[in-house]
């Protein structure tokens, strides 16, 4: 039937659909490895690939809603639909860039301060924390506090072997879940948790 993909060219699509993303993961993961100066060694950042990733997307798909608006030979037909699809699709870029710029953290001796998306700002106690858990599956820190507020640190953040090193010297060690101690003194030596698509 004409329009329809034969079973090998979708396995070839889907072969390059992964090649494409362990790339962009592997390129991720050693964009958190950069040199930074002792000054910033406390500030948890997310690095310049993540905005770089979600500019790429935000602009490939807003070029797509721009060649679908031009293309369009009457908005009755049916491509408006198209249009907004993309235009949509393009906003999927926004956490990303929204995420790059507000959500910076800080770790001192006392404890953190948070960044969120929207800009609004956080802080925890080392003292208040009442449980540490690492989530392979969301690649991410869970610091839960006595009065249950839970703060998340994304384990692409660039300076989580400072976070690891202040967690291990100051939260209680019956607070880190079994499973996350190791997690945790692999961090503060420099080896960081896998990043996976």
């Amino acid at each position: 039937m004409p329009g329809r993909w034969s079973w090998w060219e979708s396995i070839i699509l889907c072969a390059i659909m992964g090649i494409v993303t362990a790339i962009v993961m592997g390129w991720l993961a050693k964009s958190r490895l950069r040199p930074r100066p002792e000054s910033e060694s406390r500030k948890l950042v997310y690095p310049p690939a993540y905005f770089s990733l979600g500019a790429g997307v935000f602009l490939f798909f807003a070029f797509l809603a721009i060649v679908s608006f031009l293309d369009l030979p009457d908005p009755k037909e049916g491509h408006f639909v198209s249009w907004l699809f993309a235009g949509a699709a393009a906003l999927l870029g926004l956490p990303f860039i929204l995420t790059y710029f507000f959500s910076h953290h800080e770790v001192s001796e006392e404890g953190m301060s948070f960044g969120r998306m929207f800009g609004k700002r956080e802080a925890l106690k080392w003292s208040e924390v009442v449980r540490v858990e690492y989530s392979a599956g969301l690649e991410r820190f869970d610091i839960e506090t006595r009065s249950r507020e839970i703060f998340h640190v994304d384990s692409q953040l660039v300076g989580l072997p400072e976070f690891a090193r202040l967690v291990l010297a100051h939260v209680s060690q019956f607070s880190i879940e079994l499973h996350t101690l190791p997690i945790l003194k692999a961090t503060a030596d420099g080896k960081l948790p896998e990043i996976s698509a």
